[in-house]
């Protein structure tokens, strides 16, 4: 543990130092007036070298693209936008499904009918759960 004339002593230490540092502001123009005079920004440069980077980005994203359809680990957004008419959506599906569904309920209560009329497995297992317990007090 530090005792009290030692903080003080390391609080005084730590200020003298924090006091002998540049500003920051000092730091940032003495690193600025390193730096060789360049050529003024315009519209125009800007906008030339905007369109550089935006056909380096492209360029990249292609190859990216390009590799991963190689692999065949394209994701589904990746292989709707190479190409589009692998999803066709077929606009009456979901009335054919509902269709199939109203032929399928008749069979189904068909079948719940003719199943035996014991107890179902849940109240089954309820019971014996029960009984398992009741032997537990013994």
């Amino acid at each position: 543990m530090v005792g009290f004339g030692s903080a003080q002593m390391l609080v005084k230490v730590l200020l003298e130092e924090e006091s002998e540092k540049t500003p920051i502001e000092e730091e940032i123009e003495n690193q600025r007036a390193k730096l060789k005079t360049s050529t003024h920004m315009t519209p125009e440069l800007f906008m030339e070298w905007k369109k550089k980077k935006m056909a380096e980005r492209d360029e990249s994203l292609a190859a990216q693209r390009a590799e991963r359809a190689e692999n065949d680990r394209m994701s589904g957004r990746e292989l709707f936008m190479s190409d589009a008419s692998l999803f066709v959506d077929d606009a009456k599906a979901y009335e054919k499904y509902q269709r199939e569904e109203e032929y399928d309920v008749p069979e189904n209560k068909a079948n719940n009918n003719s199943a035996t009329d014991g107890p179902s497995t849940s109240a089954t297992s309820a019971a014996d759960a029960e009984s398992l317990t009741d032997d537990d007090d013994e």
